[in-house]
């Protein structure tokens, strides 16, 4: 047995699913994990999935348990330094995540594991029809230049797209801006001519009721003074009260003119005084002045009324701090303009690099596909499917999103058929694929831990034996434990474990010897006693020592 140099060199179970307590001490690099059907494998699984990052759930807490555990001890493949990482899972209370001797959040825990354990299952065989995950596999192939290029391109794609929409927004606030200051530069102006300022339209107003009052007193003493001097054509008041005087005056005897003495004289000059005093009246600038300034208040104010309507406001102080806003917009208008420029020159750059980037990526996938393809092609012939060829197909999306312009998808051929594996291949055709690249990952891209979940359901016979060689040599490069119904393959493994049902408990064996070979033997014909099936698991024993 080789004992692995990085990987899980052990795994403890507590309460998950129907494992009251297990405890796996791991010493190979191929370890088998059997049992009936019914027996608890799927428990076992769950642990390790939890284990790998998975969400962890009340449901997966053992019946009658308030809390369910898992741990782990990871050798590190280049120093063999041993790291602990656990969970503990609980109904009431908040579930804990353990790295080393600390408390971790879960986030830091599952990025600890998630790298360190992969597991593939029955489920992966349908993750694998999915585009994304082809890619994904694809780009696992081209290494640190792959990993490179597509941090690149998301980096490029986000910073292309900041761009975009900081020039969208700075776009949509210019037109915003636009319909509010449509008039706004004329709005401005005449409010800069009238020189307005908080307080004149209350001022204006009263000023305008003062001049009115002001012409229609003017106005009254203009009609009276005209009555009394009279018009050009017509006698006034004082031409009657003139010409009384005199007539009177000539029919007085002695006694009425002593009696009266000089009073006809008195009041002829007051009349003249009168005159004159109605003719300042009627010369009087002040009126037409004042008319003016009506004019002017009302123009004023007319024009105000006219500016509040156009810009919506009900009062000067709105319309001044219209102004003081409009002007800080026209300001930005113009300022804006050479940033708006700035923007369009670096959209376009940051484009053009997105193309560039996506360009070299879709190079890079296209000499990864033709190397992927001729490798899987190779490791699908290992697994009995000689005349299978494995293509990667890859389109122009004549779009760039941030994972690349390319729309990859996995092919399978052989004389009868071609097309998409998702169409075409088996079930027991998938499960060849899914191994047979996961043989072809670089070094690096294989995780140290790597479970498999009956991936072999649906192969049998030579089928099933090839593929136990293929895991055997997998477990070359990264420790491998096969959950597995078949014998063939469980005896290629280097450790085995089996999986039993004790009553309602589940029980975790390592089996060696004489009990692994009663194991294997139940697999191979249902019971561990038959002495056919026992010759034939200890044949299948001694093949792989």
């Amino acid at each position: 047995m080789n004992t692995p140099k990085g990987g899980l060199s052990e795994f403890s179970v507590k309460n998950i699913g129907g494992i009251r307590q297990a405890r796996l001490v791991l010493k190979g690099n191929f370890i088998a994990v059997t049992g009936e059907s019914g027996a608890g494998k799927s428990s076992l699984v769950r642990a390790l999935e939890l284990l790998a990052g998975k969400r962890g759930q009340a449901a997966s807490i053992r019946f009658g348990a308030e809390e369910g555990e898992v741990w782990g001890t990871f050798r590190e493949k280049d120093s063999g330094k041993e790291i602990v990482a656990g969970r503990i899972l609980s109904r009431g209370t908040k579930n804990r995540s353990f790295l080393g001797e600390e408390t971790v959040p879960f986030a830091r825990l599952k990025d600890f594991t998630e790298s360190r354990i992969g597991i593939q299952s029955q489920f992966s065989q349908l993750d694998l029809l999915d585009p994304r995950r082809q890619r994904d596999l694809l780009d696992s192939c081209g290494g640190e230049e792959s990993a490179r290029l597509r941090k690149k391109l998301a980096q490029d794609f986000e910073t292309a797209m900041g761009l975009e929409r900081k020039l969208s927004a700075l776009q949509e606030r210019r037109r915003e801006v636009e319909r509010t200051c449509l008039d706004a530069e004329k709005v401005i102006e005449t409010v800069r001519r009238l020189q307005l300022k908080e307080g004149n339209e209350a001022g204006w107003k009263e000023e305008l009721l003062s001049v009115e009052q002001f012409l229609a007193s003017q106005r009254k003493q203009v009609e009276i003074a005209t009555r009394f001097l009279g018009a050009a054509s017509e006698e006034g008041l004082a031409d009657e009260f003139q010409r009384w005087i005199r007539e009177m005056a000539g029919l007085l005897d002695k006694n009425q003119e002593a009696a009266l003495g000089n009073s006809f004289e008195i009041l002829m000059k007051e009349i003249q005084k009168l005159e004159n005093f109605a003719r300042t009246i009627l010369r009087d600038r002040r009126l037409a002045e004042a008319e003016e300034r009506r004019e002017l208040l009302e123009n004023r104010l007319g024009t105000l009324r006219k500016l509040k309507r156009l810009v919506g406001v009900e009062s000067l102080e709105e319309l001044l701090a219209f102004c003081e806003k409009a002007e800080k917009n026209l300001d930005w208008m113009r300022k804006s303009s050479m940033e708006r420029e700035s923007l369009i020159q670096l959209c376009r750059q940051a484009r053009k690099e997105v193309a560039q980037t996506a360009n070299a990526l879709g190079q890079n996938r296209r000499a990864l596909a033709a190397k992927l393809e001729e490798t899987v092609t190779c490791h699908l012939a290992d697994l009995a499917m000689e005349n299978f060829h494995f293509g990667v197909s890859l389109k122009d999306l004549g779009k760039i999103r941030p994972s690349g312009s390319d729309e990859i998808e996995f092919t399978l051929s052989n004389g009868n058929f071609s097309g998409p594996i998702a169409r075409v291949a088996s079930g027991g055709e998938l499960s060849r694929i899914l191994l047979a690249l996961q043989v072809s990952l670089p070094d690096d891209q294989l995780p140290q831990t790597l479970v498999f979940d009956e991936v072999e359901a649906g192969l049998g016979g030579r089928s099933a034996l090839l593929t136990g060689f293929k895991l055997r040599e997998l477990s070359g490069r990264c420790q491998v434990i096969l959950v597995t119904h078949e014998a063939v393959i469980a005896a290629r493994a280097d450790q085995h474990f089996t999986v039993r049902r004790n009553g309602d408990l589940t029980e975790i064996l390592e089996v060696t010897g004489e009990e692994r070979a009663a194991e294997i033997a139940r697999m191979l014909s249902g019971t561990p006693d038959s002495p056919e099936a026992l010759e034939h698991a200890s044949a299948l024993l001694k093949e792989t020592t």
